[in-house]
């Protein structure tokens, strides 16, 4: 259903070709990027440990300004893992559609709500999953500048993290709808998750309070720092040995491929292959954006009004700079990344201790 409806709007666009207004061309043709881009046959996953490291080489070095965040969170690993109930949750669609609502509506600002309806509007572009592994992630969602419409799908956990997952998709919307360019998904990549991550670590607190949810909200919010603690931690493993590639290579492509086979025949080909099979790059921006989301995140604790205006601040930086320069914008807002990890992690264990 799907994929039949994107064919769809991909023919619909491409017949308005030639049809539209100059100040709607460029716009028009992103929206038929985008479609073509989601319709293309899956990444093909690289197979052999000399691909695998290669791919994830070309995938991370161009981002090592941001490994120190990585590695900071890494160190939150925890052996001595608390115990916290499995966070079940069966819901219908409708109720996770609702249920998503409800969050925006009491716990963000007007200004985001509104934006939200105009997500929330076209619900019928809502995908829903029932847990058959059908998709290869948990969930995703695509934006079409030329009309604004906006689709998402999600394959159900049956747990609460559908609920914060629903809202991190949405999230996705509400920045397009504030500020959208291409390279959110190009040059700009690493930042994608900030905002979408706020909104699920907002949406999993509010629902803390429920009656009902609370418990199941409160041990998935525990669940979502420890998974993500765990993948810093192997990123940072991966870190290494990436560094070692930069350093005997000087980025060359030749000498990359080349100290990559000395790397494997000097190596342990299986302490490797636990690290680089599982391709850790694929966690790299969910792991900057859960790190940024938490600061602002706990800003909201102290100060919603704050919170929401440093969040519009963030989505209204110019997407025409470069990586660094994005980042340099949001540490000029006062955001400082990781500085207050312990904190959170106080935060969630104490309230493990109300289940």
């Amino acid at each position: 259903m799907y994929y039949k409806a994107l064919r769809k709007r991909l023919k619909e666009f491409e017949s308005l070709r030639g049809k539209v207004s100059e100040d709607k061309k460029e716009e028009l043709e992103e929206s038929i990027k985008t479609i073509k881009s989601y319709l293309m046959k899956p990444y093909t996953i690289p197979e052999t440990i000399e691909e695998c490291l290669l791919s994830e080489y070309q995938s991370l070095i161009g981002s090592q300004n941001l490994w120190p965040l990585c590695e900071n969170l890494a160190k939150h690993v925890d052996d001595d893992m608390p115990y916290y109930p499995y966070p079940d949750l069966v819901l219908s669609n409708n109720d996770l559609l609702e249920l998503t609502h409800d969050f925006f509506k009491n716990a963000t600002s007007k200004e985001i709500y509104q934006l939200f309806l105009k997500l929330y509007r076209q619900r019928k572009n809502a995908y829903f999953v029932d847990g058959q592994d059908e998709l290869s992630f948990y969930a995703d969602s695509m934006y079409l500048p030329f009309d604004k419409s906006y689709y998402l799908r999600i394959e159900k956990k049956n747990e609460f993290a559908d609920v914060a997952t629903m809202a991190h998709e949405y999230g996705h919307g509400i920045q397009f709808l504030t500020n959208y360019s291409g390279t959110l998904l190009t040059s700009l990549y690493a930042f994608h998750e900030i905002i979408s991550t706020f909104f699920e670590l907002l949406c999993t607190e509010y629902y803390t309070k429920d009656a009902t949810l609370g418990k199941k909200a409160i041990a998935s919010n525990y669940e979502f720092w420890d998974v993500t603690c765990e993948n810093a931690f192997l990123l940072n493993k991966e870190f290494q040995i990436l560094k070692s590639i930069k350093a005997y290579s000087n980025n060359d492509t030749n000498d990359i491929k080349s100290f990559i086979n000395f790397l494997i025949k000097h190596s342990n080909t299986e302490e490797l292959e636990e690290i680089i099979g599982v391709h850790p790059s694929n966690d790299f921006i969910y792991i900057i954006g859960y790190i940024f989301a938490i600061e602002l995140y706990l800003i909201y604790k102290e100060n919603p009004d704050y919170a929401f205006y440093l969040l519009k601040k963030i989505m209204a930086i110019d997407l025409r700079k470069d990586s660094e320069s994005y980042f340099k914008e949001i540490i000029d807002l006062g955001i400082n990344p990781t500085s207050s990890l312990d904190s959170f992690e106080s935060h969630l264990k104490r309230e493990l201790t109300r289940l």
